[in-house]
């Protein structure tokens, strides 16, 4: 759940991060709760609260004043619901006029830790540029 947390911490508070790197996540809290929301549900949910976004929200200057918002996901093995949610939490943030650097790897590219310690220095290095 790391990448959900690292864009919800993000999308919540771009006045305390000025960015996230978020691998292989889900955006929804519909695999875990079904049909069910609350107001605590709804607020761990990005891509439920932010299709609500409202456009003189505040935020909106925050998000685009942020390094980078990279978002990145596979295509291979255990990666079916997270791509599905990478794209439609991608869709939303367009609707909003929000840029996430949404980055889809190869169908080799499975839900696993070899590949995320591929990606992690690849978005760094983006980010930090070479030493």
């Amino acid at each position: 759940m790391g990448a959900g947390h690292a864009v919800n911490f993000f999308l919540r508070r771009p006045d305390l991060f000025n960015g996230t790197i978020a691998l292989s996540g889900l955006y929804s809290s519909r695999m875990f709760f079904g049909d069910y929301m609350d107001d605590l549900v709804y607020r761990n949910s990005p891509i439920d609260y932010m299709r609500n976004f409202p456009d003189s929200h505040p935020y909106r200057d925050l998000y685009a004043k942020a390094d980078k918002f990279i978002i990145c996901c596979g295509q291979g093995a255990w990666e079916n619901e997270l791509l599905e949610s990478t794209r439609e939490l991608q869709s939303v943030l367009e609707s909003k006029g929000i840029h996430a650097q949404v980055d889809i790897w190869g169908w080799d590219v499975a839900h696993d830790w070899n590949w995320w310690e591929k990606q992690w220095p690849y978005f760094l290095q983006q980010i930090l540029g070479n030493p």
